[in-house]
């Protein structure tokens, strides 16, 4: 398979929703605030000379390009993954990595199919990295040909039509037991981009009643003018939790923000209906110990991904399009690597070149500067870059992309 540049191998190490669940998902997700200098720590390890790092809710994984890929590997996890199990940690290397970011960054691996925010952010991953300087020229011509590649599978196919993010996912499944929305009542829990998502959701299936809490409280006004709805703060939960039939969670937050105890302890009204909490938080902002209280229902991440297999089985042709089109894509990169590794090589056949042309003048007594001999020689070298130029195309075939694609397929299934 092609090189990926001169003395430097591409890795990948990561977990993600196919691996791990929502709770020990929670323990490796990086905030944006943090991952600045997680991304110093980690590029000054030894034998990383490029890392990118993409935490999402549903995924953590670190591209790095270095000198050794098995050493390389070992590194990352020893650095990132050390608190989930091992076995649920995967490794990808050279094509098989190139193919993973390009997959991931096209929607191909979340888990709702063709999701849109992946591409937003994959694009601030990118940024942030670019900012701390550990972006080399690998990594930054593998993430500008994943983001190409993610536009044309979002254009080229219709891999992302339908449920387009996990929110729109939470709120089909709320309807499975809440099919009046109109009647209903409900309230976000974070005015960030997810929160935001849901009760736009929310709104459009014509809720009858929103409230957005924030812990800036500004935030949530302004998301609350914007749709329609009112505004709260956080600063006392169970209360505004006990005026709602639906409570969405979707915020940042080292530990639950409230539990069946505290809830209890709330005033809330004797004929109280059962309430739906859908947290999509990660690390859990929903203790578990809600699922049941006063028979209400408790949605996470998991019950999420469960509901989106079907979404994937009806998409099933989109996405096979989409693989092509990846496919063709990785080929382009590979290539251009391998053109570029070959790139000083080539750069010396000219002077190469001149020096046989004015020996083998200088064997027939011609003159050094004799001019059919320099044109018989440009023209040679002509011909033998554009030889190597076509050889770094079809290196790998396009059959042999399409089985190695495969079977990167087959390994994560």
């Amino acid at each position: 398979m092609n090189a990926l540049g001169p003395g430097k191998e591409l890795v990948l190490v990561g977990a993600s929703h196919r691996t791990l669940g929502v709770g020990d998902r929670g323990l490796l997700g990086v905030s944006r605030d943090l991952l600045p200098r997680l991304l110093a720590e980690w590029r000054a390890l030894p034998g990383v000379e490029e890392l990118f790092v993409l935490s999402t809710c549903n995924r953590t994984e670190l591209v790095a390009a270095g000198p050794e890929a098995e050493a390389l590997q070992a590194t990352l996890r020893a650095a990132a993954f050390r608190r989930v199990p091992a076995a649920s940690v995967y490794d990808l290397r050279g094509p098989d990595a190139v193919f993973h970011v390009f997959s991931v960054c096209s929607g191909l691996r979340s888990m709702v199919l063709g999701e849109s925010e992946i591409a937003a952010q994959f694009k601030e991953a990118a940024r942030v990295a670019r900012e701390a300087g550990a972006l080399g020229s690998l990594l930054e011509a593998l993430v500008q040909q994943a983001m190409k590649t993610g536009k044309r599978v979002r254009t080229e196919t219709g891999v992302g039509l339908g449920a387009l993010s996990v929110a729109s996912a939470a709120i089909e499944l709320t309807a499975r037991v809440n099919d009046d929305f109109a009647r209903l009542s409900a309230l976000v829990l974070g005015a960030g981009e997810t929160g935001v998502l849901a009760a736009r959701h929310f709104k459009a299936r014509g809720l009858g009643r929103l409230t957005l809490a924030n812990r800036t409280r500004a935030r949530a006004e302004a998301a609350a003018a914007e749709l329609g709805g009112e505004a709260a703060s956080f600063d006392d939960l169970p209360a505004l939790v006990a005026r709602h039939e639906v409570i969405v969670v979707a915020v940042e937050t080292p530990e639950p923000l409230f539990d069946a105890e505290a809830l209890a302890r709330a005033p809330w009204p004797a004929s109280d209906a059962p309430k739906t909490f859908v947290d999509l938080s990660v690390p859990r902002a929903v203790d578990p110990s809600v699922a049941g209280f006063r028979d209400a229902l408790l949605f996470d991440m998991d019950a999420i991904q469960a509901v989106t297999a079907a979404h994937r089985e009806a998409r099933r042709a989109e996405a096979e399009r989409a693989d092509r089109i990846l496919v063709e894509e990785a080929g382009k990169f590979l290539a251009f690597r391998t053109y570029a590794a070959l790139s000083p090589a080539m750069a010396e056949l000219g002077p190469r070149f001149e020096d046989a042309r004015a020996a083998w003048a200088a064997e027939r007594g011609l003159a050094v500067d004799d001019a059919s001999s320099r044109d018989l020689a440009k023209r040679l070298l002509a011909v033998a870059l554009a030889q190597t130029k076509d050889a770094t195309r079809l290196t790998q075939s396009a059959e042999a992309l399409e089985r190695a694609y495969r079977r990167y397929l087959e390994r994560l299934g």
